[in-house]
């Protein structure tokens, strides 16, 4: 229930644009798909202009580079050319329901998100964080406080340029005022800058242990530093990470709720049983 929500909100949020559907795309989109597709798609990615080479671990530059300009010369010289969908905003508001035969219900809150380029993509990470936790003060209003959801959180889609933040919970029926309810009172919370320095250092810090532990593994730089290139993103992004972190205030949160988590932008979806 909680993935067919996740599905039914990107389309309500995203309505045309390609975001609304999953990478997988749909029975529509696949049951039209053939070889002469396949082909295309490849042609169009597969080139030297779109390629991103990442090495990590232990190598010998001297011996593997040689091979790997030789295994990159092989591909084709086409010019690569990005495609850029633009978005305008949330496509609806308000509030909205779709059924499901489950015995639980599934709540969405969902606003616009800066994308992954702006500055200010570190501070929604950190409110991100701050309404995710289990120690956090949404997880403690709705289901410690008042016992009103089985689980509770926030997450972020992001493109490019925009994205969309957003809470959920799963909860009774009987129970999705109530949770709207308690998400009102926490998003006005943040928007009104009532957050402790505690509460914003708990984030700061779990965000650094994640980031951490991303790149212990020579798999995880690569996968980092290859999107970052694809991103058109510092390569090495991760030098400066915890330097913004340590930047975000109390300021920066209220100013990013005010101008991206508005009541005038908000989309609500409710997924219960008939």
């Amino acid at each position: 229930v909680l993935d067919f929500g996740r599905l039914e909100l990107r389309k309500l949020f995203f309505g045309s644009h390609p975001f609304a559907t999953i990478p997988y795309g749909d029975e529509a989109s696949v049951e039209q798909m053939d070889a002469a597709c396949l082909q295309v798609l490849y042609k169009s990615l597969m080139c030297g202009s779109n390629a991103v080479l990442v090495i990590s671990g232990d190598f010998d530059p001297e011996e593997d580079l040689p091979k790997l300009e030789k295994l990159l010369l092989r591909l084709p010289e086409e010019s690569f050319e990005k495609r850029n969908v633009p978005f305008e905003g949330p496509k609806s508001t308000g509030l909205h329901q779709v059924h499901m035969d489950r015995e639980q219900a599934v709540v969405f809150e969902a606003y616009p998100d800066t994308g992954l380029k702006p500055e200010n993509e570190v501070i929604g990470s950190v409110l991100d964080e701050l309404l995710s936790d289990m120690s956090g003060p949404l997880f403690r209003a709705v289901r410690e406080e008042q016992s009103l959801a089985y689980y509770v959180g926030a997450n972020r889609l992001l493109g490019i340029q925009f994205g969309t933040f957003y809470l959920y919970a799963g909860t009774h029926p009987s129970s999705v005022d109530d949770v709207f309810a308690c998400f009102d009172q926490e998003m006005q919370r943040i928007r009104e800058g009532d957050v402790s320095e505690e509460e914003l250092q708990a984030a700061v810090t779990r965000l650094k242990v994640h980031n951490r532990f991303s790149l212990q593994s020579p798999a995880g730089r690569v996968n980092r530093v290859a999107l970052n290139a694809i991103y058109d993103k510092p390569i090495m992004d991760w030098l400066g990470y915890e330097k913004r972190l340590n930047a975000v205030e109390l300021k920066d949160i209220v100013e990013f709720a005010n101008t991206y988590l508005s009541v005038n932008n908000q989309l609500r979806l409710v997924v219960s049983p008939k």
